[in-house]
């Protein structure tokens, strides 16, 4: 079963009546080339990679569209370190991560059983598991509400 697939049928279970429906959340996302994988070989940016060009690529092998670029600069500058930590949120694209795992949130049991992380250090640092972390959470919250975690308005 590729990631999508597990993403899908963890999103119907968790989802409630109200909102969108989960194929309504699918046609939301276009599936990477990679299956996430938390605890083994995890893929890690070429070395020679830094800044806006490492954070693009990590948006594109977990299968985030192209505005996550424009939102991880806008949001970071393209770090994800701990100096791209804002009072409430953390990495390339701001995850408010202490929201995102509380126990009402329904991003809490997808962002831990397809992305390994429970806490902020997971998903605020330079290795190559934080940052794969953060582009799976990140993927996560916008299954989940589209853009909106991310708007200005």
């Amino acid at each position: 079963m590729s990631w999508l697939e597990a993403l899908i049928m963890f999103l119907a279970s968790t989802i409630g009546a109200g909102g969108a429906t989960v194929t309504e959340q699918a046609d939301r996302i276009t599936p990477p080339d990679t299956t996430i994988v938390v605890e083994s070989t995890l893929p890690t940016a070429p070395a020679e990679l830094t800044g806006c060009d490492e954070m693009h690529w990590y948006r594109v092998e977990v299968g985030l569209p192209e505005v996550f670029d424009r939102i991880g600069y806008r949001e970071s500058r393209c770090r994800n370190d701990v100096t791209s930590s804002t009072g409430c949120c953390v990495g390339w694209w701001q995850n408010y991560i202490s929201s995102h795992l509380s126990a009402q949130s329904a991003y809490r049991a997808p962002i831990i059983a397809l992305c390994g992380v429970t806490t902020r250090a997971q998903i605020l640092g330079n290795t190559p598991e934080q940052k794969w972390a953060q582009a799976c959470v990140t993927l996560i919250v916008w299954t989940i509400s589209g853009l909106s975690p991310w708007s200005t308005a």
